[in-house]
This record gives C-alpha cells, structure tokens and sequence, in this order.
C-alpha cells in the first residue's frame, strides 16, 4: 500500500472528523496483513478478487455463513464489519484510480494544493474612464440612489418607523 499518499489523499477526503481518515487507513491496514500488499492486488484485478473475499449478504447472514475473508473476526457481527472493510478498500480502490498523482505528506498533514503558475501571462490593462464617462455614470446611477435614500428614510418607511 503507498501508505503516505493515500493518507494524505484520505486527509483531503475527509478533513472532518480526522479520524474517520484515520479509521479508513487502518482497516486498509488490516486487509492487508491479512490477504497481502493492496497494490499487487490491485495491480492483479483492480482490488475485484479481494472485493469477493470481504462480500458478505444478509442471506449469507440468515444462513449463518462463516467469514470467507482471512480477517479475524470471532463473536463480531461479520455482515456489517466486511461491510466496514469493503467500504475501506472501495477507498482505496478510488485513490489509485484517481487521475491526478498523490500529495506528499508534510509533518503528517497534507501539503496544500499548489495554483498552477502561468508563465508570460499578464492582467489585462484597461484606461481610467474620463470625465464624459464619470458624467455618464452619475446620470445613471444618481436616480436609483435618490429613489432608495428617499424610500428608505421616508417617514412612513419601516426604517424610519422602528428607529433601525
């Protein structure tokens, strides 16, 4: 498993609560030193064989089935624990998936997403408006200020009246 990337891939899923990344990780963890290395699995089949090992039904329940995975789990309650593994290595599943390429970790937290720098770019320049255009402007806008100043502070406005 590329342990350091998908933690920080997981602290970046889910920021809040942390150890619900936490939690995640290990039961990855878990999977792993009981059915071997997640990514020769996934490398295999894309983690499906191990996703057979960790499915458990209802009606496997029902009938009383015994654990088809190599995870002790002796007196748990197996339908909703391999439900709980196979949520994790769904997770893992998605993080090698995933297009972009993992962030290292820094000092056990992820390392913040970079903006990308775009190279001779420049912000676009545009000259100062001049007076026929300031004139302009005020003729439009002064009207709907008068309006909302007079309506506001009218004596019969709600503003006026309650004093806010």
């Amino acid at each position: 498993m590329i342990e350091k990337h998908f933690k920080s891939w997981l602290y970046q899923k889910y920021p809040l609560p942390a150890g619900t990344a936490i939690t995640r990780f290990n039961n990855c963890k878990k999977i792993e030193t009981h059915h071997g290395d997640l990514d020769r699995h996934y490398d295999r089949d894309g983690l499906s064989s191990l996703a057979r090992y960790l499915t458990y039904s209802i009606d496997d329940k029902r009938a009383g089935q015994t654990n088809p995975s190599k995870i002790p789990l002796h007196g748990r309650d197996l339908y909703n624990n391999l439900a709980m593994y196979r949520a994790a290595l769904s997770l893992y599943k998605a993080f090698r998936d995933a297009p972009s390429a993992p962030m290292p970790m820094l000092r056990g937290r992820p390392t913040p997403p970079r903006s990308p720098r775009i190279s001779n770019a420049s912000w676009p320049r545009w000259n100062a408006p001049g007076d026929a255009h300031l004139l302009q402007f005020a003729h439009v806008t002064i009207p709907y200020i008068a309006f909302c100043i007079l309506t506001l502070f009218a004596p019969s406005s709600r503003i006026m009246r309650q004093g806010v």
